[in-house]
């Protein structure tokens, strides 16, 4: 919540979270259209699964073609309720 009301505010505070702050908006500002919104933990079950799975891991991690076994039933349950037709 407080990176949605810092965003919408536009609050920049001199800390390393206002640092990321002011990259978010200066990047939101090279985009023709950009907005937030904030969703609960439950409505971006994979976003959270993630989120607390790289709390976890020392180094950086990244997936190109594939998911971690602890995030599939998110991303299956995701895929099965976009209409894709």
């Amino acid at each position: 919540m407080k990176l949605y009301s810092s965003l919408r505010k536009k609050v920049c505070e001199a800390t390393p979270f206002g640092k990321i702050i002011t990259d978010i908006l200066w990047l939101a500002n090279l985009c023709s259209y950009a907005s937030f919104s904030f969703v609960k933990r439950g409505g971006n079950r994979v976003a959270h699964s993630l989120a607390k799975l790289s709390s976890s891991f020392s180094e950086a991690r990244v997936w190109l073609e594939e998911f971690p076994v602890g995030v599939n039933d998110f991303v299956t349950a995701d895929l099965e309720g976009l209409n894709l037709y």
